[in-house]
């Protein structure tokens, strides 16, 4: 079979040509190549593509090395103060975020610490933990959506504050998995609203994302978080319970585009991208972390203040992402 280029490992410095070649050996669309002949070309490429970024004096260090060390200030004693001998429940306590936020709320005083993950869930029975006798630090196997089981948990343990993570994490999943996202952001969203207000909770911090700053949205995942800090919004002007909200952004420790990218590579297989020139911004799990907790001193009754990372710095390209792991 000829490729589409018939090329020899002659090197062009030419990133939009380099580019433009590969796109015309796999056009966008088309399935991952098998021919023998197409892949050395594309390996050809990678290579002459990579020594263009090194001409620029990019893929010499992580494209995120700055945001790996970047931290925010947290309000520690204003924290602690707030904290102190307080129940706190976290959903989605065993993901990337909630797992930091558990243990840096282990540091601060806090009576007891109730966990909500849907992770273990086994036939839809609840299940309990034990995971810390220290700081007690209680795992309940549930799952948001489950109101009478939320319930029977905010009866027992009664928490003071209350942290909401738990929700589809993934964008591309969310267009998949369209009834659990929907289910989860909105009822899932509206019993923890409810629990809150009928047991008295003193304040509820929400974990949005920076893509419900669109005015317009076809997508799935972002149109269901939208919807979420209306939600949110309108328990603020009408309950008891003060609201509070932070934004995240595209998150460094479980970064779904790196794992994508280093399964492929790992596996030996081709990595492909949605296109060139796509940018992103990260954060770090300690940023994400030191926002919910800081939403606690910085929150207002009868209003929903949220909180962002005001300085993400410079957006990153998903191709310059790829070559610097192939490198690696």
């Amino acid at each position: 079979m000829k490729t589409n280029i018939g090329r020899s490992p002659t090197c062009t410095n030419n990133k939009a040509e380099i580019i433009k070649n590969i796109q015309q050996l796999v056009p966008p669309g088309s399935g991952e190549p098998k021919c023998a002949e197409v892949i050395a070309d594309l390996q050809i490429l990678t290579t002459e593509l990579i020594q263009a970024y090194l001409d620029e004096g990019k893929l010499t260090e992580d494209p995120f090395s700055d945001v790996w060390n970047r931290q925010i200030h947290l309000y520690t004693k204003e924290i602690s103060s707030l904290v102190y001998d307080k129940v706190v429940f976290i959903t989605g306590g065993e993901g990337c975020v909630g797992t930091q936020l558990i243990k840096k709320l282990a540091q601060l005083g806090v009576k007891r610490i109730i966990s909500v993950d849907k992770s273990r869930c086994a036939d839809g029975d609840i299940i309990k933990y034990t995971c810390d006798r220290q700081v007690p630090h209680v795992l309940y196997a549930a799952d948001v959506r489950d109101y009478h089981t939320l319930q029977h948990i905010f009866d027992t343990e009664k928490p003071n504050i209350v942290f909401h993570l738990a929700a589809q994490r993934l964008p591309w999943l969310a267009e998949i998995s369209i009834r659990e996202t929907v289910t989860t952001s909105i009822f899932g969203i509206q019993n923890i609203i409810r629990l809150c207000e009928s047991h008295k909770v003193e304040q509820c911090v929400f974990a949005s994302t920076g893509k419900a700053s669109r005015y317009f949205t076809s997508e799935v995942y972002a149109a269901t978080k939208k919807i979420a800090e209306w939600q949110f919004a309108k328990a603020a002007f009408q309950g008891d319970t003060t609201y509070s909200m932070v934004r995240f952004t595209h998150m460094l420790n479980n970064s779904s585009v790196c794992q994508q990218i280093e399964q492929k590579i790992d596996r030996g297989t081709i990595v492909n991208l949605h296109a060139p020139e796509r940018y992103i911004v990260g954060q770090n799990s300690n940023e994400a972390v030191y926002l919910l907790l800081n939403a606690l001193v910085l929150s207002q009754p009868g209003k929903l203040k949220f909180l962002t990372v005001h300085n993400l710095g410079w957006p990153t390209e998903t191709l310059e992402i790829a070559l610097y792991k192939i490198i690696q």
